[in-house]
């Protein structure tokens, strides 16, 4: 994220491509919430990419806070925009900007579609994660130890049993116990740094595994 503050063209296309696909379907599902279908969210979100880097929003607004908040907080300010334009030109042809009702302000700032966003966005970040974890594994054995391990690194996952895991692998109950133990513990080093991409201050990364496991819960 810091990396898109850069002058030079390469360095911050690459860092707009890593939030395009860090931040992408969460903030299409937002703008899905407020009303509008598959193909003008995506649009409006493109939109809204293009913006950051023409404008260099990052660099003068996101180290203020954690950049979860201020992407949310952005794009909340973007709909509005688009929608008084839209607005503007059914009522009055575009010949006069008439501004949304407070009521339809307020709509787009709702805590409902924020707590939808703040899932979309915990849900993302764990997928990441994991994938970017299956392709540390990519080697034949190692591969066939993260498909037969990885439902012991969720919650919710069933994950199969230490001796049914060790006949698949021809380990030994021990052996399983520490690649699990190996598994979970880079798994948590790997979410440990998405976060730290997204986050000014190093002192917000412990908060924002907090509100990532609430959001989950949520």
């Amino acid at each position: 994220m810091l990396a898109s503050r850069a002058h030079d063209e390469p360095t911050a296309h690459k860092a707009l491509a890593w939030l395009c696909e860090a931040y992408w379907q969460p903030l299409v599902n937002h703008a899905r919430a407020r009303g509008m279908n598959a193909h003008d969210a995506q649009d409006v979100v493109q939109d809204f990419f293009a913006r950051l880097l023409e404008k260099r929003d990052l660099a003068a607004d996101a180290q203020r806070g954690r950049f979860r908040s201020y992407l949310i907080g952005a794009l909340n300010h973007f709909l509005a925009n688009h929608w008084d334009k839209e607005h503007a030109i059914k009522r009055g042809g575009g010949r006069e900007r008439v501004p949304l009702s407070e009521a339809e302000h307020a709509a787009v700032g709702s805590t409902d579609t924020e707590r939808a966003f703040a899932r979309a966005w915990a849900v993302t970040v764990l997928e990441r994660v994991l994938q970017q974890l299956e392709r540390e594994y990519h080697e034949p054995k190692r591969a066939l130890v993260f498909a037969t391990l990885k439902s012991a690194l969720t919650a919710t996952g069933s994950a199969v049993s230490h001796a049914e895991a060790g006949a698949r692998l021809g380990m030994s109950e021990g052996a399983v116990k520490v690649a699990i133990h190996r598994l979970r513990s880079r798994y948590r080093d790997l979410l440990y740094q998405e976060i730290a991409e997204t986050v000014a201050d190093p002192a917000d990364i412990q908060a924002e595994l907090q509100d990532l496991m609430e959001a989950l819960r949520g």
